[in-house]
């Protein structure tokens, strides 16, 4: 016995099918931002170096104002290597337009903007995305001292 037959598939059910599963993909993302958010909070992601040298180190950042805390990557992938390492923020530069050297396509994007960071252990180097720019800029900006 078999169930082939030579008749199409009629257009309803392909749309039917077509909106189900378009249905189920909003939602699986919907549900993967949230939970994603709920582990992980709001990632801020870039790169740095010491300001100076040429080889960039991916990681994590969490900014407040005037301080930093840079989780380091390992293998610039999203493997935590190494302690977090803390920094006291004295001054955030503005946004120049300087980008990476080309020459470092393998190592760091060279669409980021790089803003240079005043710090108790010298100045540093942040690599970030154009649209991180000014919020990154506002987190780290030291609060003026009260008189």
């Amino acid at each position: 016995m078999t169930v082939a037959t030579d008749e199409p598939v009629p257009v309803g059910v392909l749309i039917g099918i077509g909106a189900g599963a378009l249905v189920l993909a909003l939602g699986a993302t919907f549900v993967g931002l949230l939970i994603g958010r709920r582990v992980f909070g709001q990632r801020l992601e870039l790169a740095l170096r010491p300001a100076g040298e040429t080889r960039w180190q991916h990681g994590r950042v969490d900014a407040a104002p005037g301080r930093l805390v840079f989780t380091p990557y390992k293998w610039q992938v999203r493997f935590i290597s190494g302690s977090p390492t803390q920094y006291e923020v004295l001054a955030v530069g503005e946004d120049t337009g300087r980008r990476p050297s080309k020459k470092q396509l393998w190592s760091v994007n060279p669409a980021l903007h790089v803003v240079e960071v005043e710090t108790d252990r010298g100045t540093l180097q942040l690599g970030l995305q154009g649209h991180q720019v000014d919020d990154v800029r506002q987190r780290l900006q030291p609060e003026a001292p009260r008189s």
